[in-house]
């Protein structure tokens, strides 16, 4: 993994637990006052889990779709010779 994957896989695993904890913590207070508290263990390495297989998702669709946008060699080449 380069640094650019492991820059954004760490983002996206730290943004998403976070939401996580929020949406669970929505969830428990259902009307009464909102208060912060973690979900038992295994429940939050389920969700962690979960986060970080969706992070490593985005990570691999971002670097595909950057490969596919960026502009190979090849191309470069026939868009050249076909403007001459």
């Amino acid at each position: 993994m380069d640094k650019k994957a492991i820059i954004l896989t760490s983002i996206g695993f730290t943004v998403g637990v976070g939401e996580a904890l929020i949406y669970y913590n929505m969830g428990q207070a259902a009307g009464k006052g909102f208060r912060f508290k973690m979900p038992p263990t295994k429940e939050f390495l389920k969700t962690a889990g979960v986060v970080l297989v969706t992070s490593l998702i985005t990570t691999a669709l971002f670097k595909g779709l950057e490969l596919v946008m960026e502009p190979s060699s090849d191309n470069l080449i026939a868009d050249n010779q076909n403007k001459k």
